[in-house]
């Protein structure tokens, strides 16, 4: 029976940040209130507050949420040996795709990264030095393997990488509403792979 009440609480919390995010894409962070997304998602705001303590608690956990699908997209990357030119191509897809699939979100994320970057406790942040780590590996591996300048810093270049990447995706979405993808991946992967590579 514990399990099961686990599982329906936290179905609950994920319907409050699904919800949470339609209102802050809407409203914006500062604008939005958390009563705006109780009354979203058919709860009463002291329900809200039995998941999170506070907005700036929802906020952080929209973030969390994000950066650990990237992290363990990253971390199966890593795991399962990927050429570095494989894994900065699939993490420009797995970005694209998912801001595709889900403009909220990425609307969301794209507004409120300063936001988010300026809460205290921060959990998210965490979650996505994870991400950071295991591009660091990835990088790190292929620089042993030569296929990598010596005179690049694979510490200070991976999370600059793994930023850019992500952050361009965003802002090729909202900017631009019909682009190439194809053309558009191609020439993030040049870019990137052109400044590291041998």
């Amino acid at each position: 029976m514990k399990g099961l009440s686990a599982g329906i609480n936290m179905n609950k919390k994920e319907s409050i940040r699904n919800h949470a995010i339609k209102v802050i894409a809407r409203e914006g962070f500062y604008r939005a209130k958390v009563k705006d997304i109780a009354e979203e998602a058919g709860i009463a705001a002291g329900t809200v507050y039995l998941y999170f303590s506070s907005k700036e608690d929802i906020l952080d956990y929209i973030f969390l949420v994000e950066h650990q699908r990237r992290a363990d997209f990253v971390n199966r990357l890593y795991i399962k040996n990927t050429p570095i030119d494989i894994v900065i191509e699939s993490f420009i897809k797995f970005n694209y795709d998912c801001f595709r699939e889900e403009p909220e979100t990425a609307n969301v994320l794209y507004r409120e990264l300063i936001t988010v970057s300026s809460l205290k406790n921060q959990k998210s942040k965490s979650v996505m030095g994870e991400v950071y780590k295991s591009f660091y590996k990835i990088l790190k591996q292929e620089k042993e393997n030569g296929k990598i300048r010596e005179d690049i810093d694979i510490e200070v270049m991976s999370p600059l990488i793994i930023n850019f990447l992500r952050n361009s995706s965003y802002n090729i979405l909202a900017q631009y509403k019909s682009v190439d993808y194809e053309h558009m991946k191609e020439n993030l992967k040049r870019l990137v792979l052109h400044g590291i590579m041998k």
